[in-house]
Formats: C-alpha cells, sequence, structure tokens
C-alpha cells in the first residue's frame, strides 16, 4: 500500500511565508488602529487613523 509523505513545514504556514504579510485593522467609533505583520507574526508597522473619509484614504494609502 502506498504511504502518503508529510512535508516537514507546518502545513498553515506557506513555503513562501516570510514574503507574505498581513493587513488587520481595528476599527472604532473615532480612529482606526492598522497592523501589517508578516505570515510568521513578525510586526513590521502599525499606525492609528481618523474614522472619517480622509482617514479612509490615508489607510487605503
Amino acid at each position: 500500500m502506498p504511504s502518503i509523505t508529510q512535508s516537514a513545514a507546518p502545513c498553515h504556514i506557506p513555503a513562501d511565508a516570510a514574503e507574505e504579510v498581513l493587513l488587520g485593522v481595528d476599527t472604532h467609533k473615532d480612529v482606526h488602529a492598522a497592523a501589517v505583520i508578516t505570515m510568521l507574526g513578525a510586526a513590521l508597522e502599525g499606525r492609528s487613523f481618523p474614522a472619517n473619509a480622509q482617514g479612509y484614504r490615508q489607510l487605503v494609502a
């Protein structure tokens, strides 16, 4: 019977995880806090933006 081999890397982390990033946004009434981290959990940047049209444009930029 053939066997299924398993990768040495954890299944939830892609092989090129060091190059991928995640953006998370914590929304509030007056301010939104955004953070960018790597797939491995290293923090790259964090900023706050006003919860208005100008702040949304800044966040996207």
